[in-house]
């Protein structure tokens, strides 16, 4: 626990950011089309340190090749944040399914700032930001 109190952990998200499954494909990089809300920064704005992204498939079944996107909205302004490869995979029961942490850290967000995810396939995914959270 950090010595003053109002200032959360390493590590733990605070706010309204949280882990979402992202399953509509948007091929677009103009910030068009589906955007899926993580969460909005706070009055003070926000800081995401890390976010991670996973295949989330049935055991089994062979993923697609695809392109997370990670994306900061401010009003009417889209801009790409980052974006990753995620690889087919086929998870088992002893193999998981592809993951990857986005290359960019430390994606600061304005007062009402959106960071929104999208993906480049249809597949379910999953967006986890882990690290970081509102001022």
């Amino acid at each position: 626990m950090p010595i003053n109190s109002n200032v959360a952990a390493v590590g733990v998200i605070n706010g309204t950011f949280v882990p979402v499954v992202v399953s509509v494909a948007n091929t677009l990089r103009d910030g068009t089309g589906t955007l899926t809300p993580l969460g909005t920064a706070g009055p003070n704005g926000a800081l995401l340190n890390r976010v991670q992204v996973q295949h989330m498939g049935a055991i089994g079944a062979a993923s697609a090749a695809l392109i997370a996107r990670l994306w900061r909205t401010s009003g009417a302004t889209k801009v790409l944040e980052s974006e990753v490869a995620l690889p087919i995979v086929t998870p088992t029961v002893s193999v998981p399914g592809a993951s990857a942490v986005f290359p960019k850290t430390n994606i600061s967000l304005k007062a009402g700032e959106i960071l929104s995810a999208t993906i480049s396939v249809s597949e379910a995914v999953g967006f986890i930001p882990d690290q970081g959270g509102d001022y």
